[in-house]
C-alpha cells in the first residue's frame, strides 16, 4: 500500500515519471536535487514546505527545475520522478544546516508538536522521522543502492509498517525520498519556532528598554 502511495505522489519533471532502479541514476538523480538546493535553496525550502498534492507545488517545481537546467549534465532529458528530486533537495538542505546536527534537530522536532502532513505516505514518513531520528540521520549519510543503505533502511522500513500497521512493500529510493522530505520539514520547523522566540524576546526586550511601555 505505501508503495503505491508513494508512486501517486510522483510527479514527472521535467516530462515522464520513472523512479530509477539503478545505483548510477540513483546518484544522478541525488547530484541533481544536491545542485539545485545549492543554487536557489531559498526557492528550494520554501517549495518543500508546501502540499505536494497542490498545482503550486507542482508550479514552483517546475521553476526550479526549468530554472536550474545547467545542474543536468546530459543531453535530452532525464527521466525521473519529482519526488526523487524533492527527497534529494531536502537531504541537501538538511546537509546545509549541519551534517552533524541532523539526528540532533529531528530528535529535539520530535518532542515537540508534529508539523502538517499531507497525504498518507507521508503521514507514515512522519511517524518514522519522530520514531527513530537517529536512524534517519544515519540513512542520509548513506549513498544511494549501496549495501550500507540497504542496512540502515531495512529496520526504517520496519518501523513504517509499525507506523501504519501495514506493509511496507515501496522500493528503497522512494522511501528514503518521503523520508527526507519529512526529516527536512520537520527540522525546519525548529528554526520557524526559533525565530518567533527571538522576535518574541527582541520586542520584550524592546518594551524594557521603553520603561515597561
Amino acid at each position: 500500500m505505501i508503495g503505491v502511495l508513494m508512486l501517486l505522489a510522483a510527479q514527472a519533471v521535467p516530462a515522464r515519471v520513472e523512479l530509477p532502479s539503478t545505483p548510477k541514476a540513483r546518484s544522478e538523480a541525488q547530484r541533481y536535487g544536491f545542485c539545485i538546493a545549492d543554487n536557489s535553496p531559498e526557492k528550494a525550502s520554501t517549495t518543500l514546505r508546501q502540499d505536494f498534492r497542490t498545482a503550486s507545488y507542482k508550479a514552483s517545481m517546475k521553476v526550479l527545475n526549468d530554472n536550474n537546467r545547467d545542474c543536468f549534465r546530459y543531453r535530452g532529458r532525464m527521466r525521473v520522478s519529482t519526488l526523487l528530486i524533492a527527497g534529494a533537495m531536502a537531504e541537501r538542505l538538511l546537509w546545509r544546516s549541519g551534517a552533524d546536527t541532523i539526528g540532533k534537530r529531528l530528535a529535539i522536532a520530535a518532542g515537540r508538536p508534529s508539523v502538517p502532513t499531507f497525504a498518507p505516505s507521508d503521514v507514515a514518513a512522519m511517524c518514522v522521522v519522530r520514531s527513530d531520528p537517529d536512524g534517519v540521520s544515519r540513512l542520509f549519510a548513506t549513498a544511494p543502492g549501496t549495501e550500507d543503505e540497504v542496512k540502515v533502511i531495512t529496520p526504517l522500513r520496519a518501523l513504517i509498517g509499525r507506523c501504519t500497521n501495514q506493509s511496507s512493500e515501496g522500493n528503497d529510493e522512494g522511501l528514503r525520498a518521503i523520508l527526507a522530505t519529512a526529516a527536512d520539514r520537520s527540522a525546519a520547523a525548529l528554526n520557524a519556532g526559533k525565530t518567533s522566540c527571538d522576535d518574541a524576546q527582541g520586542q520584550s526586550r524592546w518594551r524594557r528598554g521603553r520603561g515597561g511601555a
